[in-house]
């Protein structure tokens, strides 16, 4: 009987290193965007210890870090971004391959679901080149993020069902298209004149009529701080806050719908994800 009772806690204890990953030390790793950091740090796990390059202001502005040292290995999104940190001759992964054009990720795209599978998929493959013995660990941790941000939206679609949306933000845009049926956005030609100063008055118009139908206006840090001056004072609006690395990825995404749900005034106590 012992002997069976010994092979059971032997079995256990596999099933155990299995689903968390090879024991060892956590890994450093040094990260250029403040977005990928959040997600490096889910993804890794235990098998991590990340180090932001950089974070964000109260007004969602990059706020760049120390340089990393000279033996942690890097993540960045291209050659470009690791340029852009002073990064050179040591040992870099890319995300992306240097294109000569635009960087294929920026800031809305990790308010986006759909890109932040596509970003997630080559975050898999620059952690499992750093780390290869704890592939199976970072792809369970993977899946495990896809899940909870598809959870995520639709806690969001039930949260904010009914609510009518005045899109004014920046880079939350498809976030926020993700959960609200039918938001209403200005064209980005639109936006970019508000931007300029130029057409306010339609900007007025716009606030006035989403004010009569009770809609909730949306602003968040990156709205042009020519739009943002126009949205002060009026009813149900929802100001999302910068985001920060003190809280994990996918609170940040679930609290801009709780912000849109706060301003829209409901009673209901919302669902968590």
């Amino acid at each position: 009987m012992k002997s069976r009772g010994a092979v059971k806690a032997f079995a256990a204890l596999l099933l155990l290193l299995c689903f968390c990953g090879k024991a060892a030390a956590a890994r450093d790793v040094a990260v250029t965007s403040p977005w990928l950091s959040l997600m490096v740090r889910f993804v890794g796990g235990i098998q991590v210890r990340v180090h932001p390059l950089s974070g964000w202001d109260p007004s969602g502005r990059i706020v760049r870090y120390s340089r990393p040292g000279r033996r942690v290995p890097v993540i960045a999104i291209d050659l470009s971004d690791a340029k852009a940190f002073g990064i050179k001759d040591r040992q870099v992964r890319f995300l992306f391959a240097e294109t000569g054009t635009s960087a294929p990720v920026r800031g809305s795209s990790f308010l986006d679901p759909s890109s932040l599978a596509f970003i997630g998929q080559r975050l898999l493959g620059a952690l499992s080149s750093i780390d290869p013995e704890n592939y199976a660990y970072y792809q369970r941790r993977l899946a495990e993020f896809q899940s909870r941000t598809e959870t995520t939206v639709s806690v969001g679609k039930r949260l904010l069902k009914g609510t009518q949306v005045l899109d004014l933000t920046g880079h939350s845009g498809e976030w926020i298209r993700a959960a609200v049926e039918k938001p209403v956005r200005p064209p980005d030609r639109v936006l970019a004149l508000w931007e300029k100063g130029q057409s306010l008055e339609t900007l007025s118009i716009a606030l006035q009529v989403a004010a009569q139908k009770g809609w909730v206006v949306v602003i968040d840090p990156w709205t042009p701080s020519t739009v943002r001056e126009k949205t002060r004072g009026i009813p149900r609006l929802a100001a999302i806050p910068a985001p920060t690395l003190d809280k994990e990825m996918l609170t940040v995404l679930h609290d801009i719908y709780l912000a849109i749900w706060n301003a829209s005034g409901k009673r209901v106590s919302p669902a968590k994800p």
